[in-house]
């Protein structure tokens, strides 16, 4: 099942190896690839146990929760704790587990679609990239790929998916049906290509003042999680593809 899930973007990595594609075009290859390996992921799932991803996963978590209802009981009433709400102590095992998975049932759902959404493009990145490293340490000819701090995206990519992030938030604002899901897969798939811009930037920034590489590692991924519920990098990235402060560095340097 994994070789099916993944022979899409085998092929399109082959592909891009093979052409020795730009690092940007052999990217934007391996994450239609990875689209369509997550198309044949759901369509399996669908096969196998009739039902869409969102239902199958919330089913997965209701069994593993009835397995044990005492302790599930007993997680309910502690989450309840901590929360700072009051919980009856009386509550029977069943209406834990009840309370417990309608508690869980809406935040799963949008974990899911954003996990699969921001993996597209993650995993198109990682999906190239390894291969290429590979194929280079076997001695074989591939594409350069250009520093992390000097990751871009294309010239017009900020004004078209700033355009569809706009639009989907409307469409969530407005009450539009499904249109929750649709910002949500849209802020997920654009917010991690601006992620990764977003550190690259801080990269650029930090690599004229600090020289070791380890350090610099350590503070852009301390920087990630003290501010992980800020967004912090995708709004870098945003402003980035914006503003272009790299490129306007560079221009005032002529």
């Amino acid at each position: 099942m994994l070789i099916i899930v993944l022979l899409p973007v085998i092929v399109c990595v082959w592909i891009a190896l093979q052409k020795k594609m730009s690092f940007l075009a052999s990217v934007q290859l391996a994450c239609v690839g990875t689209a369509v390996s997550v198309l044949i992921y759901l369509g399996l799932i669908y096969f196998i146990s009739g039902k869409d991803i969102i239902s199958f996963t919330l089913d997965s978590i209701k069994q593993y929760l009835q397995q044990d209802p005492e302790y599930t009981k007993q997680v309910y009433l502690g989450a309840q704790s901590l929360l700072g709400n009051t919980a009856d102590s009386q509550i029977t095992s069943a209406a834990a587990v009840d309370a417990l998975y309608s508690s869980l049932e809406t935040n799963v759902s949008y974990s899911v679609i954003s996990a699969l959404a921001a993996y597209i493009p993650l995993g198109g990145l990682v999906f190239y990239l390894i291969p290429r490293a590979i194929a280079k340490k076997a001695g074989a000819k591939v594409a350069e790929v250009p520093p992390f701090a000097d990751f871009k995206l294309p010239p017009k990519f900020g004004r078209w998916s700033i355009a569809v992030l706009l639009v989907a938030w409307i469409g969530q604002m407005a009450g539009w049906r499904n249109f929750d899901y649709v910002f949500i897969i849209a802020f997920a798939f654009f917010g991690s290509i601006y992620f990764v811009l977003g550190m690259a930037l801080t990269e650029w920034w930090l690599k004229k003042r600090i020289h070791s590489i380890a350090a610099r590692a350590a503070i852009i991924i301390l920087i990630a999680i003290v501010f992980s519920q800020f967004n912090i990098y995708i709004f870098i990235g945003i402003f980035e593809q914006l503003v272009k402060i790299r490129q306007r560095a560079a221009e005032n340097k002529r």
